[in-house]
């Protein structure tokens, strides 16, 4: 979400606390991302007053496979779709099909861009913190981690009533 953040303010320098502010991501955790995303040359770090991140490239130019590998790596399905040696390979029945899983993943991956991604909701930026029940004037390094993990506990799991149940699965049977 702070790349999407970043994306629609593309060319200005937004500080952590900005950005925490409008989208109420924990403190810490946005700093990290930021520092391996700009040790990764996707955001370019300015300190002092005026400064912040901003991206290093057009939005439209930042693929997801990009931001995916910074954070992550090269996803990651199985040893021999990654080049690397499986001791099942000379009776593996599977490796063609995994191969064509990694490759498709990886396209879908560079398919799509930072731009398409920060389009794909009309709510501005500012609306996002709201949505989990943090006002921006109430964020604030821990307090907004302590908001968002009771409004996940809240909502992690369906009420016993809305819960699946076997017999909704018979027709599959």
């Amino acid at each position: 979400m702070a790349l999407a953040y970043l994306a629609r303010r593309h060319g200005t320098y937004c500080s952590v606390r900005e950005i925490v502010a409008n989208l109420g991501i924990p403190r810490r955790l946005l700093a990290e991302i930021l520092k391996d995303l700009s040790h990764y040359q996707i955001v370019r770090a300015v300190r002092g007053p005026g400064g912040g991140y901003r991206l290093r490239k057009d939005p439209d130019q930042l693929s997801l496979a990009e931001i995916v590998t910074a954070l992550e790596g090269t996803p990651f399905i199985t040893d021999c779709a990654n080049g690397g040696d499986c001791q099942m390979e000379p009776v593996c029945i599977i490796n063609g099909g995994i191969n064509q899983v990694a490759e498709q993943i990886q396209a879908v991956l560079e398919s799509f861009t930072l731009e398409q991604i920060a389009k794909g909701s009309d709510r501005p930026a500012e609306a996002t913190s709201t949505a989990f029940g943090v006002s921006s004037q109430a964020v604030s390094g821990t307090a907004a981690a302590d908001t968002l993990s009771e409004s996940a506990r809240a909502g992690s799991a369906p009420p016993p009533s809305q819960a699946p149940r076997s017999a909704d699965f018979d027709h599959a049977r």
